[in-house]
């Protein structure tokens, strides 16, 4: 999840997966590609692209060197917010990465709106159409976060299913968000 520790980071051991807290990496088994890198090789991985990287010891001394580069990923949607929001369109339905782009917003407006330890319990909520929040901050957040994710899914099962996605594939496992955040 945004803000968590291993945001950037696979919780999947791919060597020896928990296929119980991530049943569906059973679907991924066989369906990837192996690169194996030389000096001086580079590799691109588009934004929102998995992957799973060991190091191989190398010669003479079994020293490797990894560099990453970050930069800004795309944005879901096209055009310019600074010109109000009929400036801005996205793909319908929104899928692959701008979903998970998208995702990712939901993730960062609960977590500026609320603080990170309550988006869990704040996407339960919105789970379970539960409206209502301990305090001033996770209302707000939950109001925004409605108002957000219907302006994008307008159908009511669309939100359901947004939600419930956030929760099972960014939160799953996660010991520490299960029952913090309150409301």
């Amino acid at each position: 999840p945004v803000n968590h520790p291993q945001d950037r980071q696979s919780r999947v051991d791919f060597d020896a997966p928990d296929l119980k807290t991530f049943p569906k990496f059973a679907d991924l088994q066989g369906q990837g590609l192996e690169v194996v890198l030389g000096p001086g090789d580079v590799l691109h991985l588009p934004p929102g692209w998995w992957h799973h990287i060991e190091m191989l010891p190398s010669e003479p001394h079994g020293e490797v060197v990894s560099i990453n580069f970050w930069y800004p990923a795309p944005k879901w949607f096209y055009g310019d917010p600074h010109l109000g929001e009929s400036s801005l369109a996205w793909d319908r339905p929104l899928f692959g990465v701008k979903r998970v782009l998208f995702e990712r917003c939901v993730e960062e407006l609960l977590s500026q709106l609320a603080g990170p330890d309550k988006v869990p319990s704040i996407l339960r909520q919105l789970l379970n159409g539960n409206m209502s929040a301990a305090d001033d901050r996770s209302r707000q957040a939950l109001a925004a976060v409605k108002t957000f994710v219907g302006t994008v899914f307008p159908d009511a099962a669309d939100q359901k299913e947004l939600i419930s996605e956030i929760l099972d594939g960014r939160f799953a496992g996660l010991v520490s968000s299960v029952g913090s955040g309150g409301g």
